[in-house]
């Protein structure tokens, strides 16, 4: 049964990171046949009763604004999508997650995301040969209305698997040290570069400086003696200009490889940035507050969008959606959803304040951060194949971290001593 489930696991991930969306009704099923293996192998203690209960707190706030959204007019459709996506799918990533945390040791878990990522990133290369070959119908697969813009220096795709690379490439640029081996660590900091640059995504470019910042103030593990202090610093220091030389030289040969112009994309990036995400996200956000405001911070539903619509499918959702949440369930139910993630920020500054932090913690916390960040931009939280990115930290320090912080109990000769 552990066999099956790592292999139940390894498909899943492959589906919901590698080719997100692309194939949503096998990625549900292997989801869910995971869990189903997971339960009578899971190990039910404190530390899981204890997310479940918060994971209970959402479920009631859940259905509690999923029946205020129909009295003010959502629809079936929306309601039956936000249960699923809100009640259904996080259970199950809760459950198969913390198996496969107490499966894997933290050397497998790393060699996961290395594989992974390089199989990620060896597909954001097959869609641009195909694309750039063979035309939009060759990279159906990939994504329903798939497009590659590299006109006047510009340079940007549409493809769902560079929301799995905000995850992967700010982790991996807190942690490189993950990668033991020097050439594939670089090879993989230029790969994640040149998928950032190529891709036009502004969160998947900070995902990068979060990344290398991360590492730079979280992982000197700083001793008593003022001298380690210094050793620590001026190490940091060294890997973060080689951080800044891998980027300088990446970004060079890119240059010169092609026609990209990195002033238009730095341009383009900043400009992002000043907009506060652009004209379409100001005005969005302009109108979710006022329904904040409207109804006095309480919510208005589930299922319930404003006068400014932005999916025309699905005219509930929203690219802001921690804005968009305090729209639907109000500042109470807000709290409650963020709880898990506000307790996961702080068992990891614990982590760090007592000395404690591995670079496995670093890695998971840089990653959740990047996501947890971009979830501002694109709503990845509310789509099953990504939930991963926000569920997986939450489980490793809420769970895996708390079953590794646990004192060890003093044996019979210790306490006779």
């Amino acid at each position: 049964m552990s066999r099956l489930f790592l292999f139940v696991m390894l498909c899943t991930f492959f589906l919901t990171g590698i080719v997100p969306n692309s194939l949503g009704a096998a990625a549900a099923i292997t989801m869910v046949l995971g869990f189903i293996v997971a339960i009578p192998l899971i190990e039910w203690n404190r530390s899981l009763a204890r997310l479940l209960i918060m994971y209970l707190a959402g479920v009631v706030v859940t259905v509690t604004y999923i029946v205020v959204g129909m009295a003010n007019g959502a629809t079936s459709i929306a309601a039956t999508q936000i249960f699923v996506t809100y009640i259904c799918f996080p259970l199950v990533w809760i459950v198969n997650l913390t198996l496969l945390f107490r499966m894997l040791s933290v050397e497998q878990l790393k060699a996961w995301m290395v594989i992974f990522s390089f199989i990620g990133i060896g597909s954001v290369a097959v869609f641009f040969y195909l694309f750039l070959n063979f035309g939009v119908d060759a990279v159906l697969f990939f994504i329903d209305d798939p497009n590659i813009n590299l006109k006047d220096g510009y340079s940007a795709a549409t493809m769902h698997i560079y929301g799995s690379f905000i995850f992967l490439t700010g982790a991996f640029f807190a942690v490189p040290a993950l990668v033991s081996n020097i050439a594939t660590r670089y090879l993989l900091l230029g790969a994640f570069v040149l998928v950032a640059v190529t891709s036009g995504r502004s969160a998947l470019i900070i995902s990068i400086f979060i990344g290398a910042i991360s590492g730079l103030v979280f992982l000197p593990r700083p001793d008593v003696a003022h001298v380690a202090n210094r050793q620590n610093v001026v190490k940091s220091l060294c890997l973060l200009i080689n951080k800044l030389l891998v980027l300088g030289v990446i970004g060079f040969m890119l240059a010169l490889a092609t026609d990209i112009d990195f002033n238009v994309i730095v341009g383009d990036f900043v400009n992002k940035l000043l907009s506060g995400g652009g004209t379409e996200r100001v005005e969005q956000a302009d109108a979710l507050l006022a329904s904040v405001k409207e109804t006095f911070g309480m919510g208005a539903g589930h299922g319930v969008g404003v006068p400014y619509v932005r999916n025309e499918d699905y005219p509930w959702r929203y690219e802001l959606v921690w804005v968009a949440t305090l729209h639907r369930v109000g500042i109470l139910g807000s709290i409650i959803y963020v709880l898990p993630f506000c307790i996961c920020i702080m068992t990891f500054l614990n982590h760090w304040r007592n000395r404690v932090l591995t670079e496995m913690d670093v890695f998971m916390f840089s990653g959740f951060i990047s996501a947890l960040i971009a979830s501002n931009t694109n709503p990845y939280i509310e789509a099953f194949s990504f939930q991963w990115m926000y569920i997986l930290p939450v489980v490793y320090f809420l769970i895996a971290t708390a079953e590794r912080d646990k004192p060890v109990a003093p044996s019979s000769s210790m306490s006779v001593i």
